[in-house]
């Protein structure tokens, strides 16, 4: 079992054909195999060392020929063997290259070896212009307005950033690249919001402020928060209700795509005509389309980018976030970003000054308080994130007891709120359960189901079921909804988005397919809708391909 797909399979079979070493595929069919195995989980490149060749082989050949296999593709390799098809110094342009680092040697198609390094070029191309002297008389009030005076609102209370929030808004004024990590919830678009409301009081111009993200939705949700974001506040200046102007774009959009051999029309010699570029979910962008973005970006604009570092390496290849800043466990101060910061804020951070200052030092942030998950959940997940086998041990103290109610599982199902932007308070028994997949776990995980859409769907108010009574009656699909319409639909919009069920798998029970007509079924029989297939009023559905026209992302 692999994660290999039959694309795969059929380019390492061309490429062995095409150039004329049919007769060693025996070695090469593996190796390249190996090589889209590791691209596939996010690698660029496959380490040329025995023992990390042979484990790769594992999924690939039976286990007694793993080690003579592995030997016998190193031997090919350092005796120049299959010069058809791997270059073996820079200049040779061919598919493969092996790449030198040291004493260890890597294998690389040539796209992304090539991309790699002028990514690492380019970024250090921008770390080497020199910051802007920004004088603290003149940030300390715009940043005491923005924060205290007239603060972002979420309901009737004011957003109050943490520590690590504000010294990410402070670096983000001070440097002129930031890379802010942290996982969902932990206040990114906060930070985003708060820069921009400084820098236009700054005297950025709002023409020369650019937002991106690798997908259409993603983007979409970016311009959205803002919006929502300066609406709460309650006296806006003219400054912050310009912002609600900025529109969100994919990064295809932002550098212009065009087909041809140059593929977009902004490049490092037709730079972006922009003073500053906030670009989201970094984590989701691969290493060729990163290095062409970087190369777009003029040396002094300011460049901000955010994402999850521990988030899931984009579908194609290269986890240019994490890569970005590898081992990093906390954001990285010098004695004198330190000292600006406090300056700016007029209070004393608790966070210490770095001993060893590296190049992430005052530009790299990471964010772990999540004011959207509960507190066991961030744990556990930061344990399986490091490896350790022992949270998933953990995990079997906390079951649910399905076995004690054979008809339907009896869950209190909690409704967690942090109150005036503080973070989720703990549960009674924490926010994480096991559900056993045994025998009868199928049967114990409909149970589950089943009381996830009673507690979320399909209970009643003196007779009354709220979800269908926002869903009873027929929606104007002519202009924008407005009044009664448009309250409805916020509604509608704020109850699916309270409760969500994440499969890792797309089929089996535990999918995505089997739970969505397990739900849609339950749902349709509840409404007493007649129609066919498993549709119901108030059926979610999610767009699959962007249109910009109907603003459908």
């Amino acid at each position: 079992k692999t994660r290999l797909g039959w694309i795969d399979y059929r380019t390492a079979g061309d490429l062995i054909r095409l150039s004329g070493l049919e007769r060693e595929s025996e070695s090469l069919y593996p190796l390249l195999l190996s090589l889209f195995l590791a691209l596939n989980e996010g690698s660029l490149c496959l380490p040329l060392e025995e023992e990390t060749l042979a484990h790769r082989l594992s999924t690939l050949v039976p286990q007694e020929m793993e080690q003579s296999i592995a030997q016998e593709i190193l031997v090919g390799i350092r005796s120049r063997k299959w010069g058809e098809l791997i270059a073996y110094e820079g200049g040779d342009f061919l598919p493969l290259i092996v790449h030198h680092e040291g004493e260890n040697e890597f294998l690389y198609f040539q796209k992304y070896n090539a991309k790699e390094k002028q990514l690492a070029e380019d970024f250090a191309r921008l770390l080497e212009v020199p910051n802007e002297q920004v004088p603290v008389d003149r940030v300390r009030p715009i940043l005491e307005e923005t924060l205290t005076q007239s603060p972002v609102r979420r309901g009737k209370d004011p957003v109050h950033l943490n520590i690590q929030q504000k010294v990410a808004l402070c670096f983000s004024i001070l440097q002129r690249v930031t890379i802010i990590s942290g996982g969902p919830g932990t206040g990114k678009t906060s930070i985003v919001v708060s820069v921009l409301r400084a820098l236009v009081r700054m005297g950025v111009p709002i023409d020369r402020i650019r937002l991106a993200a690798p997908t259409g939705r993603a983007a979409n949700r970016m311009s959205e928060s803002i919006r929502s974001a300066i609406d709460s506040i309650e006296a806006p200046s003219e400054n912050d209700l310009a912002l609600k102007g900025l529109e969100g774009m994919t990064l295809h959009r932002l550098l212009k795509y065009r087909s041809g051999p140059i593929p977009f029309r902004y490049h490092r010699f037709n730079p972006l005509p922009a003073d500053l570029v906030v670009i989201d979910e970094v984590s989701m962008v691969d290493v060729v389309l990163m290095a062409d973005l970087i190369s777009a970006i003029r040396p002094g604009t300011r460049l901000i980018l955010l994402g999850d570092k521990d988030q899931l390496p984009s579908v194609e290849a290269g986890a240019v976030l994490g890569n970005l800043i590898p081992g990093l466990i906390q954001s990285c101060l010098s004695t004198k970003g330190k000292e600006q910061v406090e300056s700016l804020l007029g209070e004393t951070i608790g966070t210490p000054a770095s001993r060893v200052e590296t190049r992430a030092a005052d530009r790299v942030i990471l964010l772990d308080t999540s004011y959207r998950s509960e507190a066991s959940i961030l744990r556990v997940a930061d344990e399986i994130n490091r490896g350790d086998l022992c949270a998933l041990e953990q995990l079997g103290n906390h079951r649910l007891g399905v076995e004690n109610h054979p008809d339907r599982v009896q869950i209190e199902w909690p409704i967690a709120e942090g109150e005036g932007g503080k973070p989720i308070s703990g549960l009674v028994g924490g926010g994480v359960r096991w559900i056993d997949a045994s025998d009868n776990g199928t049967m114990d995980w409909m149970r589950v189901l089943d009381s996830w859409i009673d507690c979320h769907f399909l209970q009643s108010e003196k007779g009354v079921r709220p979800f269908f009574a926002l869903t009873g009656k027929p929606l104007s699909t002519i202009g924008a909804a407005k009044g009664p319409e448009e309250e409805r639909l916020t509604a509608l919009f704020r109850w699916l988005e309270s409760s969500r069920i994440l499969c890792l798998p797309r089929k089996g029970p535990y999918g995505v397919e089997w739970v969505n007509r397990h739900v849609s079924a339950r749902m349709k029989e509840a409404t007493g809708y007649t129609g066919r297939g498993n549709i119901y009023p108030g059926l979610p559905i999610l767009i699959l391909q962007n249109d910009l026209s109907l603003g459908l992302f």
